[in-house]
């Protein structure tokens, strides 16, 4: 099933967008989380790990800057044996 727009589903939009970054703050990395608005939570939330270098990159240095991790942090999340 795609997913819902924004403006097909406006109201739980945020409590989401809440919730998601809740838990990027806990776990201290991007999460993929699953959610069903018919139940009103989250079934399943694991680390994002199955990204690109580049994706891996942007995203520790919007974590560095946002400062959910340190710099230090972000440098060590880069392998630099990716290609």
């Amino acid at each position: 099933m795609a997913p819902r727009s924004k403006r097909s589903c406006p109201k739980p939009l945020p409590e989401l967008s809440a919730i998601n970054a809740k838990l990027e703050s806990h776990y201290r990395d991007m999460q993929d989380v699953e959610f069903t608005i018919e139940t009103d939570g989250c079934t399943c939330c694991r680390p994002g790990r199955k990204r690109g270098i580049q994706a891996a990159l942007k995203i520790a240095v919007d974590m560095a800057e946002e400062g959910l991790i340190t710099r230090d942090e972000a440098v060590c999340r880069i392998d630099p044996k990716d290609p």
